[in-house]
């Protein structure tokens, strides 16, 4: 289930009782607008409006695969963007959808072996996105993705360096790009 705890409060109280979440996020402006958006293993999603409070179910990508990955964007306050990555075990492939209003697109494929997915808004202002499929990383800008990284193992977890950059974890490495096409490795095993 999904427990949440308050800082004036900090006991842990269920606010959702199913047993397959597996994404959660909130919106950059949700000090603002107090919204948050959940995936689960079934391929449903959810929308809390009150930080988390209460959920209600909102319409779910066409495909009821499991969502790995689930995050919310913004061009500006009245446009919000509903991104999602499922995984297919059958197939092994990992399909990022987008949603725009109530209308969701396919929006990338790629092959993967493993659930492992990763969503990141590099720059709020132009709208640049990065994730990480599996074993690869790709940037959105410009209306068209651009592969920026191929790894010899899947990518864990993508990040933003406090002092600028991208960081890429996988299970053997650390790698760091400044300007998201020249990777460095920050550390090997």
């Amino acid at each position: 289930g999904l427990f949440r705890a308050e800082d004036t409060n900090p006991e842990w109280k269920s606010v959702l009782p199913i047993s397959d979440v597996t994404a959660i996020s909130f919106s950059e402006n949700s000090t603002q607008d107090s919204r948050a958006w959940l995936g689960t293993s079934s391929g449903e999603v959810f929308v809390s409006e009150d930080r988390g409070n209460t959920w209600q179910q909102a319409a779910p990508a066409p495909t009821r695969k499991s969502i790995v990955s689930i995050g919310v964007f913004h061009d500006n306050l009245e446009s919000e963007l509903l991104i999602t990555i499922t995984f297919d075990p059958r197939t092994q492939t990992l399909s990022l959808w987008r949603r725009s209003g109530e209308k969701w697109q396919l929006w990338l494929e790629s092959p993967s072996a493993v659930p492992t997915a990763q969503i990141i808004e590099r720059d709020q202002h132009s709208g640049e996105i990065i994730v990480s499929l599996g074993i690869r990383c790709w940037q959105w800008v410009s209306g068209l993705w651009h592969a920026v990284l191929k790894t010899d193992k899947p990518i864990l977890r993508l990040s933003q360096h406090p002092a600028g950059g991208i960081i890429a974890l996988t299970a053997g490495s650390i790698l760091f790009s400044q300007d998201i096409l020249n990777w460095t490795t920050m550390y090997h095993s």
